[in-house]
């Protein structure tokens, strides 16, 4: 049986490590899917066995940026498991809650349609940006500069690498440190550890940073209209395991709408 296939266009220009602009993803097996469910960690199963199987031309999936990479595990959980993935949980900004003011949680499902999951794209012509320097003088304390890099998929294997428990937290943002000042750590734990004694209004300061420099891709939740009132209602839409799980009535809702396409 053929693999449903699509071509995929990616956000950033990688012409300078040799991956195309557009490439075609195929759905991945049930042997891949074995492969994914045996892994403690999605994202390395997925960048180190999965995605490399199911993209022609082949391509070094490390290189690419963490935005294009979240953006192509969403078209790849389409091709296999359909566009639709059901909320655990959601909440209206509309509607009145217990202490009599807007804004109320429901513990409740809701199908959400992946596809009208938002995309932050650069305005047209807007270069993006891979790289962004904090200048000493935006720290209240830190008396350095500190340049960030955009984390491609090979930064991203140390999201779980091994440093302090107490500085678990920060290797994600630790990954994107270039230098201190031109100086370079050595390490991951080293980058995490000289986070850990920041103060924390520096601290903040450079993961602010970050998320506004490189504020572009897939977005973590969804909005749609409120069942109960009619106002705006959202879902956290997080890329985990789970995301992975369609549920049966997700699967039913992609028959039908594959049997609709074929009329």
């Amino acid at each position: 049986m053929a693999l449903m296939n699509e071509d995929h266009e990616f956000l950033y220009d990688y012409s300078d490590v040799g991956i195309p602009q557009s490439i075609t993803l195929s759905s991945y097996t049930s042997r891949m899917e074995k492969l994914r469910l045996s892994s403690d960690n999605l994202h390395q199963a997925m960048i180190k066995h999965i995605l490399p199987q199911v993209i022609e031309p082949k391509i070094d999936v490390r290189k690419l940026y963490e935005p294009d990479y979240f953006l192509l595990l969403r078209h790849l959980r389409i091709l296999t498991w359909g566009p639709f993935w059901t909320a655990r949980s959601w909440i209206c900004t509309d509607c009145e809650n217990e202490a009599g003011s807007k804004g109320k949680f429901y513990d409740e499902t809701r199908q959400i349609d992946l596809n009208t999951v938002g995309v932050l794209r650069p305005d047209k012509g807007e270069e993006l940006k891979k790289s962004v320097t904090i200048k000493a003088d935006e720290f209240l304390f830190l008396n350095a500069d500190v340049k960030l890099h955009l984390n491609r998929c090979q930064d991203m294997m140390f999201y779980t690498a091994k440093v302090d428990k107490q500085d678990e937290d920060f290797r994600a943002i630790a990954a994107s440190i270039a230098s201190v000042s031109d100086t370079d750590f050595v390490d991951i734990s080293e980058a995490c550890e000289w986070l850990g004694g920041l103060s924390a209004v520096d601290e903040e300061i450079i993961e602010n940073k970050y998320k506004e420099a490189f504020n572009v891709g897939l977005q973590t939740r969804v909005e749609f209209k409120c069942p109960k009132c009619g106002g705006r209602a959202w879902a956290y839409v997080p890329v985990n395991d789970y995301y992975f799980r369609p549920s049966k009535e997700d699967l039913k809702e992609w028959k039908a709408l594959l049997s609709a396409s074929k009329k």
